[in-house]
């Protein structure tokens, strides 16, 4: 934003490329008819995997649904059986801002925006992920354009814990933020789903048992998923059993870290990595163990 007010004082309201960014800036703000217009007069063609499709099918899927306010979140939900979330949702959402802020030490300018979609086809449609990839994997929710996506609990036939899921994609919020968007993705993944619980008790409360006897099962086969496989994103390993594998070695990976390395261990590496510090660096330095020890 800042950026673009510097620029709209340089050229023409009407310059395609200033146009563009100004589409760019009204998406990530949630205001997605000013999005549309600005993208369509930069002359952005409308093709799949566009920014111009992007955009507009937000916006489609979006325009109908009910809002609802707490003081730091924005919460929007499809009409119909959806409106009994709400309480919940924020309730949940506001205890796990309160938590991050005692914990990581920052909280986000503004309100957050949540956005409730009704499927996966929806959730494909608004985050840039395929069909393919979040069937592959079980992925229900997703932070990403400075908001929360997640999936209805009525498309999924006995539910899902997703109250945890929203404190989860929150959690990645505050990381990306608090890191200037340095973080890479098995810390990121690690920090969301071992705080995840915070919202209703202390951290690791998100581990189930069925993920432990898993995990243990992949430690005695060797065929644990190296950090760097986690790249780009968990949404794209092979397979369902593959994630859940990374996100409970991630799990744990940031559990020692929580309980070995003293107080406010995870604030402090997030700090040094804002700093630019890289995430192996940061890790010795809170841990004082060098990398490969951690790791192992």
């Amino acid at each position: 934003k800042a950026e673009l007010a510097e620029l709209e004082k340089l050229a023409p309201a009407d310059v395609e490329p200033l146009r563009y960014f100004k589409g760019r800036v009204a998406f990530e703000d949630g205001d997605y008819e000013t999005a549309v217009t600005e993208l369509k007069a930069s002359g952005v063609r409308d093709k799949p995997g566009s920014w111009l499709r992007l955009v507009t099918d937000t916006r489609d899927i979006v325009k109908g649904h009910e809002r609802a306010e707490s003081e730091h979140f924005i919460f929007l939900y499809p009409k119909g059986k959806d409106a009994v979330l709400v309480p919940w949702a924020l309730e949940a959402l506001e205890g796990i801002h309160a938590a991050l802020a005692n914990d990581l030490g920052f909280s986000p300018k503004g309100k957050v925006r949540v956005e409730i979609v009704s499927n996966a086809g929806e959730l494909s449609k608004v985050s840039t992920l395929t069909k393919e990839a979040i069937k592959t994997t079980g992925t229900i929710a997703i932070c990403k354009f400075n908001k929360l996506m997640v999936t209805s609990p009525l498309a999924v036939l006995r539910g899902y814990d997703w109250m945890d899921t929203l404190a989860h994609e929150y959690v990645h919020l505050v990381v990306s933020q608090k890191s200037r968007n340095t973080v890479p993705i098995w810390m990121h993944e690690g920090l969301a789903k071992y705080l995840e619980s915070r919202w209703r008790g202390p951290a690791g409360g998100a581990m189930t048992p069925s993920t432990l006897a898993l995990l243990g099962s992949r430690v005695r086969s060797n065929t644990l998923v190296p950090f760097e496989k986690m790249h780009p994103s968990m949404a794209l390993l092979p397979t369902a059993e593959d994630a859940a594998t990374a996100f409970a070695e991630v799990f744990f990976a940031i559990h020692l870290i929580d309980t070995e390395a003293g107080p406010k261990a995870l604030d402090r590496m997030l700090t040094e990595m804002a700093k630019g510090t890289s995430d192996k660096l940061a890790v010795e330095a809170v841990t004082k163990k060098k990398w490969p020890e951690f790791e192992r």
